[in-house]
């Protein structure tokens, strides 16, 4: 078996797939530029499959000509030719590579538009890569991707290829590949281009993976809430952001009293009312049927159910307290609207599902991306022969509060809950965990996951994540984090133990009552981002 420095060691620059396309963005404020790159599906085995990557640089504003940064402000190109973007790689213009939170997210050039601002007042272009198997690259890792796979244990072994330490092998491989390309000379100079790495949540993850094998790679690393807990295991991980999602929900209920014997009879309701029963996956009790999602592609979501415990999962958005309404007053909302089903016929109305189906109340959103579902717990598997994450969030769940009894069984009667509060005592809402019944409640797109995710959860020959020496060691790339306080997915205690163990790293407090997702927050991404890079 290869070495571990021999797998990052071995790393062949990418392809270019297709020939570039510049464009401008959907709001008309920036050039981008389309790129694809092939890789392998697995690095150490190149022949075995091919991924196509998708790539978006978005590399000056719309006033600008291809080959000349001094347009005047008020000058407006037509689209430039596709013949340019030879000329646009080859200019000396340092790259940010933007890496988003996940797994299974795709990555838009615009959905952080004040960090392209940032980055092309300060002379940088950005790059926006769609990890494997998600967003518009191919394949995307989806039901009928996984349905080609004839067993759970082939369809385990191929998903296990889309943890964060492949997908790093895939930026350094774009990075060889650009780094070919924007080199004018005929004398090519040995791997020229370094990134910048700008790593919002699980980007964190990746960025350190990256650093742990490859630092010569990189210029510079700044984080957002995306300190990884590299020393930690999956049980260990879930036990403190279990504190903080208990903490969350004594205020929550400290807000909204009256929603305690609510809650408790709307997850009663649906567990012994709901119309359709369904066993699959560990759901107990009957279900709603959700209205499907329409987009742009159809309808997604087909078959979601909205079970009592799959309403009790609601918690993921007690963190998002900069959005409004608050992730708070969205449930409160939801809880106050179902309990009014209920008093005035005894059901839950076909409105009120789709209420609880939108993405800012039901936020997991597992039918468009079941990555998240299925390598959510993977991630914090740091190493071959260390223990599997065998569902960590629920066996810590079981032993964490009596408000957290429901993931037993999903029974509702009898004295489930904590003592305190009226109607049997309050249930807790989980928060951004995954649990086996969510695959079963997620509908068609994500139940075909449900034994790959098992077989994952026993998996122990993961590969290795992070090299915690070479991290120790590192002096040659800087490295700043901004932590957040009142962080309820990644973990403030743990997130300050880590940045004292990269070597380098300068840990940043982001301000007070800022949470996980403050750069995405319109007015506090320059904020952000001016803290980190030292512009304070």
């Amino acid at each position: 078996m290869a070495s571990p420095s021999a797998a990052w060691n071995s790393i062949a620059p990418a392809i270019m797939a297709k020939k570039p396309s510049p464009n401008m963005s959907d709001n008309g404020e920036y050039r981008v530029m389309t790129l694809r790159f092939e890789v392998p599906l697995d690095h150490m085995d190149p022949l075995r499959e091919t991924l196509t990557l998708h790539a978006e640089l978005v590399y000056d504003y719309k006033r600008a000509s291809c080959d000349d940064d001094s347009a005047a402000p008020h000058h407006r190109p037509a689209k430039p030719s596709s013949s340019s973007w030879n000329a646009i790689l080859r200019r000396n213009k340092p790259y940010i590579l933007y890496l988003c939170g996940g797994p299974g997210d795709g990555n838009k050039h615009l959905r952080i538009p004040g960090l392209n601002k940032f980055a092309l007042e300060r002379g940088y272009q950005v790059l926006y890569v769609d990890y494997r198997g998600t967003g518009k690259s191919q394949p995307v890792v989806d039901a009928a991707t996984i349905s080609r796979f004839r067993t759970a244990a082939a369809q385990a072994e191929y998903i296990s290829f889309f943890r964060q330490d492949n997908i790093a092998r895939d930026l350094e491989a774009i990075r060889l590949c650009l780094s070919s390309t924007t080199s004018p000379s005929t004398k090519p100079t040995p791997h020229p281009l370094k990134w910048t790495i700008i790593g919002q949540s699980f980007g964190g993850w990746i960025a350190l993976t990256y650093l742990s094998f490859l630092p010569t790679s990189l210029s510079a690393i700044y984080l957002t809430a995306g300190l990884a807990p590299i020393t930690k295991s999956p049980t260990e991980v879930y036990t403190a952001l279990y504190r903080r999602v208990i903490a969350r929900n004594e205020a929550y209920y400290r807000l909204y009293p009256a929603d305690v014997p609510l809650v408790r009879a709307i997850a009663t309701h649906i567990f012994h009312h709901g119309p359709i029963r369904t066993a699959s996956a560990g759901t107990a009790g009957r279900a709603y049927p959700v209205p499907p999602t329409i987009t742009a592609d159809g309808p997604q979501g087909k078959d979601r159910l909205l079970t009592a415990q799959s309403f009790l999962t609601l918690g993921r958005v007690f963190g998002d307290d900069a959005a409004r309404p608050t992730g708070f007053e969205r449930v409160h909302r939801l809880v106050q609207r179902m309990a009014g089903d209920l008093d005035r016929g005894g059901a839950l109305t076909g409105d009120t599902l789709a209420c609880y189906a939108h993405r800012s109340v039901e936020s997991f959103r597992l039918h468009r991306r079941p990555l998240y579902a299925v390598l959510h717990e993977a991630i914090y598997v740091p190493h071959r022969g260390a223990a599997p994450s065998a569902w960590a969030a629920l066996r810590v769940g079981l032993v964490a509060h009596p408000g957290f009894s429901w993931l037993r069984d999903g029974d509702f009667s009898g004295d489930h809950g904590d003592a305190e509060g009226s109607g049997g005592g309050r249930l807790f809402f989980s928060g951004e965990m995954i649990f086996p019944f969510m695959l079963a409640a997620g509908g068609d797109e994500v139940r075909v996951f449900w034994e790959a995710a098992e077989v994952l959860s026993l998996k122990r020959d993961w590969g290795r994540l992070y090299d915690l020496d070479g991290l120790m060691g590192n002096r040659e790339v800087k490295v700043r984090a901004m932590a957040f306080e009142s962080d309820m997915y990644v973990d403030f205690g743990v997130s300050r133990e880590v940045g004292g163990l990269v070597g380098g790293c300068e840990v940043v407090h982001g301000e007070d009552g800022w949470g996980h997702g403050a750069l995405k927050e319109g007015g506090k991404t320059g904020v952000v981002l001016g803290r980190l890079f030292g512009e304070e």
